[in-house]
């Protein structure tokens, strides 16, 4: 059905309906984001009270940066005289200042800004499949399962104090990696990829797939063929092993000495540069709102955190070594790869749970991933980009709570979607990974049913 539809968008009509068709396309993505929105907005819970977002927001604008302790219940750090700092970086408060500026403090529920960053992050997804010279049926599909088919589904419909933060977070990610695939403004890149640092820092760690893609001037795209796989990637099994030791023992000092002197040469220093400038102007203003709360450029309150009894996050059962520790690492990736749904004898019989579920059931065709493996600047930052900040994210003593899959698979969801459009670029959009998108979907509405009906284990 969404080939269906995506291939009526493309219907070649006749001549006298010319103006109409071209305004299928745009029309297409106001639906696709109206929708979004609607949808996620419709079936997520109220998330009142549930967060300082909009509290921040508005002693932001009152010109102090702490809250009241009028919502105990919530993630505080004390800050003495009935005064609490939110732990978290500011960002996702700032984007809420116009908000409350405009419609006043009585806001305070994140479910409809969330759907709202999730739909336009849908038409972000659609324009980074478009820079890799995809065709339209194949980014919407694509672009459909991001929205529908991945644990976007249920953070962009639930909101809340961590799930408004992941929205913003792949949104900004977003915005930077289309224009560094078109190789343009990198300090505007790099603004918007220190503005997804100020709402999850793990995202810091997707700074050296940004790197790679402004490496070259223009952006690696620039200059390619129709595809962005250049004609001189050759598959690893593709050379016999015969002629790849005859070529290692002959020449590898040279070729070594050869290409670096060349990867060298294609620095884009002033791309680079202006990348650097443009993330180091928020960073600084980061690094100055973490020392007024908390006298370190560092320190954004994680491991602050006081409960209403007053005991330490760092008291809790999963926090032995600390917040992030290598000892978490196989509970990250049980939580991400292998824990699955519950059954009990009782309708609907198979139920998600709150723990969460394995990004493979929940987002299956991630595992067209392992096909990704060729020789292709573009391909080294998308797996940069996912591996990096996810595998911090694999360390955290938490795995996630309250998550319909693994919620953090979101800090490296839009590089995912970057290695997925750069192998349908290649190879064609397959009936296996159409299948596998529909699956996603399919998964996430049960999930999303159930969940919405009160049949979810804890």
């Amino acid at each position: 059905m969404i080939v269906a539809v995506a291939a009526f968008a493309r219907h070649q009509w006749p001549s006298r309906f010319g103006g109409l068709r071209r305004l299928a396309w745009p029309a297409s993505l106001l639906a696709l984001f109206a929708g979004a929105f609607l949808l996620y907005a419709f079936i997520g819970p109220g998330q009142s009270d549930t967060d300082g977002w909009f509290p921040l927001a508005t002693a932001m604008l009152h010109g102090h940066l702490w809250i009241d302790g009028s919502r105990p219940w919530i993630e505080l750090v004390p800050a003495g005289n009935g005064q609490y700092y939110l732990p978290f970086p500011p960002i996702p408060a700032v984007v809420l200042m116009p908000i409350v500026a405009i419609f006043g403090e009585g806001i305070s529920d994140t479910n409809g800004v969330s759907a709202l960053a999730g739909a336009f992050d849908l038409l972000l997804v659609f324009a980074m499949l478009r820079a890799l010279r995809l065709d339209r049926v194949e980014s919407m599909v694509l672009t459909l399962g991001f929205g529908f088919g991945s644990e976007v589904f249920y953070v962009a419909a639930t909101g809340g104090v961590h799930h408004w933060t992941e929205m913003l977070t792949v949104g900004f990610i977003l915005g930077a990696m289309n224009l560094a695939l078109r190789g343009r403004t990198p300090w505007l890149a790099g603004v918007l990829f220190a503005l997804a640092v100020g709402c999850r820092p793990t995202a810091l760690l997707a700074a050296p797939a940004l790197v790679v893609l402004y490496w070259r001037a223009g952006g690696w795209l620039a200059g390619r063929a129709e595809s962005p796989v250049s004609s001189s990637d050759v598959a690893e099994g593709e050379e016999t092993a015969t002629a790849a030791a005859a070529r290692a023992a002959i020449g590898s000092v040279r070729s070594a000495a050869s290409g670096l002197a060349r990867f060298v040469r294609e620095i884009n220093w002033p791309g680079i540069m202006a990348l650097a400038l443009g993330a180091g102007l928020i960073g600084i203003w980061l690094a100055w709102y973490n020392v007024a709360r908390f006298g370190s450029p560092t320190e954004f309150g994680y491991d602050l955190i006081r409960g209403q009894d007053g005991s330490s996050v760092l008291s809790e059962a999963w926090y032995k070594y600390g917040i992030v520790s290598p000892f978490y690492l196989a509970r990250g990736l049980y939580s991400m790869l292998l824990r699955g749904w519950e059954f009990n004898e009782n309708f609907p019989w198979v139920e998600p749970s709150w723990a969460g579920c394995s990004v493979l059931f929940t987002t299956p065709i991630l595992v067209y991933l392992v096909r990704c493996r060729w020789r292709d600047p573009l391909i080294l930052a998308g797996w940069l980009g996912l591996v990096l900040p996810v595998g911090l994210d694999l360390m955290h003593g938490n795995p996630g709570y309250a998550q319909f899959g693994y919620r953090f698979i979101l800090d490296g969801l839009p590089f995912a979607w970057l290695l997925l459009g750069l192998l349908v670029a290649r190879n064609g959009l397959t009936r296996g990974m159409v299948l596998a998108i529909l699956v996603g979907i399919e998964v996430s509405l049960y999930g999303m049913a159930c969940i919405a009906s009160g049949f979810v284990t804890s």
